[in-house]
């Protein structure tokens, strides 16, 4: 492959988790403002544009940076302080699963340990 055509890859892999979180910022204003529908319906197309989602709701401190964004999830109860950054395939926050309920994943777990 040509010298040219492997730096843009390069760059094109730097530039997707910069353009994540850039449109997270917009999204952001727009969720504090109370227009969440719209906010969603970016991140979710920077989502499909960079393979990184990050919900709105995301509490995200300064100078953040995320190399090669493909498969970050960032979920809306996550915290992240300043200057902090990321490399693929990170998974932030999550969901409380109620009292009771009992997801594929665990079931698969617990089937694997009592066996």
């Amino acid at each position: 492959m040509a010298t040219a055509a492997l730096q843009y890859r390069r760059d094109h892999s730097r530039l997707s988790g910069v353009l994540a979180v850039s449109v997270y910022r917009i999204a952001h204003a727009l969720y504090d403002l109370g227009v969440p529908m719209m906010a969603r319906i970016m991140t979710e197309w920077a989502h499909s544009k960079t393979g990184c989602d990050i919900h709105p709701g995301a509490t995200i401190g300064a100078a953040f940076f995320i190399d090669h964004a493909t498969g970050v999830v960032i979920g809306e109860t996550t915290h992240i302080g300043d200057g902090v950054k990321l490399l693929q395939g990170v998974t932030l926050g999550g969901a409380v699963i109620p009292a009771g309920f009992e997801t594929a994943t665990s079931f698969a777990v617990r089937s694997a340990i009592d066996s």
